[in-house]
């Protein structure tokens, strides 16, 4: 008997599922069954799951965007009440007999609260969760699922705790690659948004046989979502610069950094953002900078569902990597984390 592939996706990551099947069905065509679960509550606001195919001895990937902004005609569903189905749509599936269960985090969910906070850190001090952890001992130790596969997780360095769940972190070296074979831009230089992120531009980057910038940003801790000022340092001039970094919420950083760059006069900034959260008064804002000719476009990946995106925003899809993810993992064959795309193709 042939081994099976089961997907799992809602309305917030049908468009990503749909992709992800036209790929996987070139080598699984007889093998592979998918199906969307909607979003169903009871009287009393509890969650409800019910899942339409059988599972039982499939590879099930279930497929979920816990920032996705799709709602039902009858319900508005938050945050916490995405992560809240998935985690039920997992167990449901491990109850039913499924031969592996694995989850597929689109944007790996409560991922910013995830640095342990040392004594001598004093201005940093505060009683907080590592949440980024938390939700990888739920998926490892409660709901023992065998893969979870996500992209650009906040801080890789929680992955090393994973030890049941095999975790695979994909990056986004390739993203940047494409932005620039897109823009058909030279003498490009790679832009950080802080000094947190300058360690993976760097690495992109050298890679890429590119320059980049290191930027520091001065931040008051007692007020959320604020930055004091940004520090640029390296070669701008005529440059063509794209800022990259992996997530971005209000966008007030970003905002903060493309008025620094125009300072010294660049030849172009363009954006590659993973997962792009639009929230507040963020689109707002990035129009005004748009309509000023501060950048010339935001690159997002559809990590994160959204009905619409302003004029400046160009989506780059992510299913051909998941896609590829799920089939190396099927075949048993080597993951490639870093997945630079040939663009031949």
């Amino acid at each position: 008997m042939k081994e099976k592939l089961h997907i799992i996706g809602t309305q917030d990551t049908k468009h990503l599922v749909a992709s992800l099947i036209a790929i996987l069905q070139r080598d699984f065509q007889d093998t592979i069954t998918y199906e969307y679960v909607d979003y169903q509550e009871f009287a009393n606001g509890e969650i409800k799951v019910v899942l339409d195919e059988s599972v039982r001895g499939k590879h099930v990937y279930v497929v979920w965007d816990v920032n996705g902004h799709h709602n039902s005609d009858t319900y508005h569903i938050k945050y916490n009440d995405r992560l809240v189905q998935l985690l039920l749509i997992l167990q449901c599936a491990k109850n039913h007999w499924a031969k592996t269960v694995n989850v597929i985090p689109t944007c790996f969910p409560y991922s910013r609260q995830d640095k342990p906070i040392q004594w001598w850190l004093k201005e940093r001090v505060s009683r907080e969760p590592s949440s980024a952890q938390f939700m990888i001992d739920i998926f490892q130790d409660l709901l023992t699922t065998d893969y979870c596969i996500t992209i650009d997780i906040h801080n890789p360095a929680v992955i090393n705790n994973s030890r049941k769940t095999n975790f695979v972190n994909l990056y986004t070296g390739w993203f940047v690659q494409q932005v620039i074979t897109k823009s058909k831009k030279d003498n490009v230089v790679l832009s950080p948004m802080d000094e947190w992120w300058l360690k993976k531009v760097s690495s992109v980057s050298k890679d890429l046989a590119l320059d980049y910038l290191t930027v520091l940003k001065k931040r008051d801790y007692s007020q959320p979502n604020t930055i004091d000022e940004i520090f640029v340092h390296g070669s701008i001039a005529w440059k063509n610069i794209i800022i990259h970094d992996d997530i971005l919420d209000t966008w007030g950083s970003l905002i903060k950094l493309i008025e620094e760059i125009n300072k010294k006069n660049p030849q172009s900034i363009n954006v590659t953002i993973t997962h792009g959260m639009f929230n507040k008064d963020a689109i707002s804002k990035l129009t005004r900078l748009y309509h000023e000719k501060k950048f010339e476009a935001i690159y997002v990946t559809n990590t994160i569902y959204r009905e619409e995106y302003p004029e400046f925003v160009q989506i780059i899809d992510v299913a051909p990597i998941f896609a590829d993810a799920i089939k190396n993992i099927f075949m048993w064959w080597s993951i490639n984390y870093n997945h630079w795309v040939n663009l031949s193709k």
